[in-house]
């Protein structure tokens, strides 16, 4: 009888890819290709701010230089990747902004209630 097991891993790889712990990094390899494809020029960013109202699947927040961005979060609730939103609470979002200046969420989660704690957005 052999002391190995060799024969498990591959099994072990797909319970722990399905289970999510070797999810992909904010957006999903899908929704980046499928980006890529929709616009060249599109950029990825990191915006951090606070959620000063919601409104169905769309986010109000204030950057920390006082600016007012509008979020959609339909992606990031569909792919299961944003907290409970609540009025108020400070997150980090990751997204492309569209064609009418709408960021586009990937990936919401909660941040330091602090700005001053927060890294630069990109």
């Amino acid at each position: 009888m052999k002391n190995s097991f060799a024969h498990l891993f591959p099994r072990a790889i797909l319970m722990f890819a399905a289970s999510g712990i070797f999810a992909a990094a904010p957006c999903t390899l899908a929704q980046n290709q499928q980006a890529a494809e929709s616009a060249k020029t599109e950029t990825q960013h990191a915006l951090y701010g606070t959620i000063r109202s919601i409104e169905g699947s769309t986010l109000n927040i204030e950057t920390r230089d006082k600016k007012m961005v509008k979020v959609n979060t339909k992606a990031a609730s569909e792919s299961q990747r944003t907290g409970v939103l609540v009025v108020g609470r400070t997150i980090l979002i990751h997204g492309s902004y569209d064609a009418k200046g709408i960021l586009q969420a990937c990936a919401i989660q909660r941040a330091k209630s602090s700005p001053t704690l927060w890294p630069e957005d990109k």
